[in-house]
């Protein structure tokens, strides 16, 4: 899944004057669609983890920002945010043994129990959660569950993000635009 910021840019080419007002524009979108970019992660991270129990670190390392390399032209403006399809492992939400298995939030306010789970470090220091494959002692399988990715599949995600993208957009270029035209006209 990936989300982009972009706009017509055949509307903004035809109110352009000059080369300098095309560059204290470019300047002026360069500046309000970082900050909508950034403000779109923000406001998924926290969508995310209301629906979900992970770490803040886990959200952010699952949507990475991509920025426009030296933007020169107004084609070359574009943000993503990739997400990540990546399936989480149980161990990065909060889980408990018990005698049953392993107690587990992977939704807010709802703990589910994983029956014959286990919770153990290895050797090499990963801790994680496991079943056994069979009735013998090995082999034992990690345990996966959601992905980042499945809370944007939720009605109102997408939308509630986009929206607060372009309340940033909007407001960072209005107060952006007037200073970066003032300077080519001096």
């Amino acid at each position: 899944m990936d989300l982009q910021i972009k706009w017509d840019s055949e509307v903004l080419r035809r109110t352009i004057g000059s080369p300098r007002t095309e560059r204290a524009l470019v300047k002026a979108l360069s500046k309000a669609g970082g900050d909508a970019i950034r403000a779109t992660k923000v406001e998924s991270s926290r969508v995310v983890r209301a629906r979900k129990r992970l770490k803040v670190r886990r959200v952010s390392t699952a949507m990475p920002l991509v920025f426009p390399k030296a933007p020169r032209t107004l084609e070359a403006l574009v943000w993503r945010m990739p997400v990540s399809g990546e399936v989480v492992p149980v161990a990065e939400f909060p889980f408990r043994q018990t005698r049953q298995g392993v107690s587990v939030e992977i939704n807010r306010g709802r703990r589910t129990l994983i029956k014959s789970a286990f919770a153990a470090l290895m050797k090499s220091g990963h801790r994680g959660v496991y079943r056994r494959r069979g009735d013998k002692r090995l082999p034992i399988d990690e345990l996966f569950t959601t992905k980042v990715s499945d809370v944007f599949l939720d009605s109102g995600m997408i939308p509630q993000v986009e929206a607060r993208a372009q309340a940033v957009f909007s407001a960072t270029l209005a107060r952006v635009l007037p200073m970066e035209l003032a300077k080519v006209t001096k």
